[in-house]
């Protein structure tokens, strides 16, 4: 169900977590949908010369997860993304497990906007991607 946070509804520290699996098929279909072939999404034998221990995840795939979590949770249908930034860190693999865990970091109410900072990292613990996302609270 869609979330429907208004600017006075949000406070400073409010999370949403949500895990994702990222495997090999939704490399494939981001791949198919987007025309990114390059041979470290899609190739397991150039991924392994190329230092890495497995296919490589693309990291417009990684980050699209965050539509799912400020388009439906936080802040949800009267979200209106402005501007998006990210830091690549570490690379995801096929059946990688991630964690989003997205915080509201800052509100301003007079322009009904608020900062979203992110982490996307693996059960391990180790950091994959980090960034914030500027978003505009509709109504």
């Amino acid at each position: 169900m869609i979330k429907k946070f208004k600017i006075a509804d949000l406070y400073t520290g409010q999370q949403f977590t949500f895990s994702k699996i990222i495997s090999r098929e939704l490399i494939t279909e981001f791949s198919s949908m987007t025309g990114d072939y390059h041979p470290l999404h899609t190739d397991y034998d150039y991924s392994l010369k190329s230092g890495f221990n497995n296919i490589i995840a693309q990291g417009f795939l990684l980050i699209s997860f965050l539509s799912y979590a400020v388009g439906m949770e936080l802040p949800g249908e009267n979200a209106l993304i402005l501007s998006q930034e990210s830091k690549f860190i570490q690379p995801v693999f096929i059946d990688d497990e991630l964690i989003y865990n997205c915080e509201v970091v800052k509100i301003e109410k007079r322009f009904s906007i608020i900062d979203l900072n992110y982490t996307i990292s693996k059960l391990n613990g180790v950091k994959a991607v980090s960034g914030s996302v500027k978003i505009k609270i509709r109504g």
